[in-house]
């Protein structure tokens, strides 16, 4: 899966997470209630109390999506594989340090993995470097500014959503194939990786495995010729 801040999340099967937008205007409103009350008082301390609480109920509503979307993508997919990106490097940025705080890519992350381990599928973090530029199909790499959503190759002539196209690469990333002598790795996509279509086959580990056992099943699977 690739981030990003028009779509939260883009599949390496064409699908897409919607940007998060935070309800905060009860939020705003109770800040802006602060503001007036008198400074010592106890009112202001009651408003104080309230915009904690419209916080805490923000911070809640919004992990409960998270865990919601973790549960599905779990569920769904027999692998996982995320761009492992610097996002404290990110939220240093003037520009978009708000829009990236408010996608929780982190904490989603967090979620993943933990839900990952305990349904015993692989969980892989992959790096981001050149996932946006080089081509899905012919792995030809070329210059992709941001305001360019349309990956459009000049080599084999794939014309894929910018996002998606940086997905597939995650994905054959994260699962590669072992093929030719000596154990050569070869990178190919899995494509969509549900259960009757993960790698060309691969069996999933029963439920309840731990990353261990998913990581271990996934590797005979490939010597096995499964």
């Amino acid at each position: 899966m690739d981030k990003g801040l028009t779509n939260r999340l883009a599949l390496c099967d064409g699908s897409y997470e919607k940007a998060r937008e935070p309800e905060r205007a009860a939020i705003k409103r109770r800040q802006r209630a602060l503001s007036r009350a008198e400074k010592g008082s106890r009112t202001r301390a009651k408003k104080r109390l309230a915009l904690a609480r419209a916080w805490r109920r923000e911070t809640e509503k919004a992990r409960n999506a998270d865990f919601r979307l973790a549960h599905r993508l779990v569920t769904d997919f027999d692998g996982i594989g995320v761009e492992d990106l610097n996002v404290a490097g990110m939220l240093r940025s003037r520009r978009f340090s708000k829009k990236v705080s408010e996608q929780r890519w982190s904490a989603l992350d967090a979620i993943l993995e933990h839900k990952a381990a305990k349904a015993g599928i692989r969980y892989v973090r992959v790096n981001a470097a050149y996932t946006s530029t080089d081509c899905s199909q012919c792995q030809r790499r070329q210059p992709m500014p941001l305001n360019k959503r349309v990956y459009d190759c000049r080599r084999c002539g794939m014309v894929l959503c910018r996002d998606v196209n940086a997905a597939t690469n995650i994905c054959a990333r994260a699962f590669p194939r072992l093929g030719g002598r000596a154990g050569k790795e070869v990178e190919t996509s899995p494509g969509v990786t549900r259960t009757t279509n993960f790698c060309q086959g691969d069996r999933p580990p029963p439920r309840g495995a731990t990353q261990a056992d998913a990581t271990e099943q996934y590797a005979l699977s490939i010597n096995s010729g499964i």
